[in-house]
């Protein structure tokens, strides 16, 4: 297991731990300085290791399961970006925290695939059979609020309307799928969950 993250960086008197699962194609140097701004919270920093799915969700849980093993008293958020999401929302499936945010999450690995490929997608080796890697059915078993972010022109995810019913708050900003935190709905949108 390989883990691309930094040590947990811990503010002093601060008793609220944001643990980050990190999309793609992102600096996780760039969301320290980002959630630093919004709030004294201590951030983490995670580097999904891209194998197969199982392997991944194991690597997640078990990045949790080492962070917080020797914390008491804290308050723990999980917050997923792009496929960082379905990480996120694996462990919340899995682990207790007191809110999971996600940004502009991954809904479905086949839908993504075929929306870059479109009929291709049946023929690349690897594409994810149907069922694997979907976020809805993950989100049914968490018990913690549930806090989204979806971008209006999301060119990578097209909709977030198959997870609608299933999160407490759904916000959409009008930008593309790596820019939420550009906008100014940003900062305000997740100040007031981890306040």
């Amino acid at each position: 297991m390989q883990f691309d993250a930094a040590d947990p960086i811990f503010v002093a008197g601060s008793k609220t731990l944001v643990i980050y699962y990190r999309g793609n194609c992102e600096s996780t140097t760039e969301f320290e300085q980002e959630i630093k701004e919004v709030s004294s919270s201590v951030s983490v920093a995670f580097s999904p290791v891209l194998e197969t799915p199982e392997k991944t969700m194991s690597a997640a849980l078990a990045f949790y399961d080492k962070v917080v093993e020797n914390l008491s008293g804290f308050d723990v958020f999980l917050y997923g970006n792009s496929l960082g999401g379905h990480f996120a929302s694996y462990v919340a499936s899995k682990r207790e925290c007191k809110a999971l945010i996600l940004e502009t999450p991954l809904i479905s690995v086949k839908e993504c695939i075929e929306n870059y490929l479109g009929r291709m997608s049946a023929f690349v080796p690897g594409t994810p059979a149907s069922g694997r890697m979907e976020l809805a059915p993950l989100l049914e078993n968490i018990k913690c609020p549930v806090h989204v972010m979806g971008a209006v022109d999301d060119e990578v995810i097209p909709s977030m309307e198959p997870i609608k019913s299933l999160v407490e708050t759904l916000t959409m900003v009008k930008c593309k799928h790596n820019d939420t935190r550009t906008m100014p709905e940003w900062k305000p949108w997740v100040s007031e969950i981890i306040a």
